[in-house]
């Protein structure tokens, strides 16, 4: 019997999703809760640093001029 997927590879996957989706505030939230399980501090600091650029992306998208 397989085990049951554990949270943070349905926040990894949940992420996935609106990624391809382009639902990027909403992939931000899931991986900061990837970030939050992280196993070791290398990996929070690792996905901490991928939130930040994602989120830094996302706001010069939205600081742009659409005519």
């Amino acid at each position: 019997m397989a085990a049951a997927p554990s949270f943070r590879e349905d926040f990894v996957y949940m992420a996935k999703l609106f990624e391809q989706v382009e639902r990027y505030d909403e992939m931000v939230e899931f991986m900061k809760k990837v970030s939050a399980s992280a196993n070791s501090e290398e990996e929070r600091n690792l996905f901490s640093w991928t939130v930040s650029s994602i989120e830094q992306k996302e706001e010069s998208c939205d600081n742009e001029y659409h005519p």
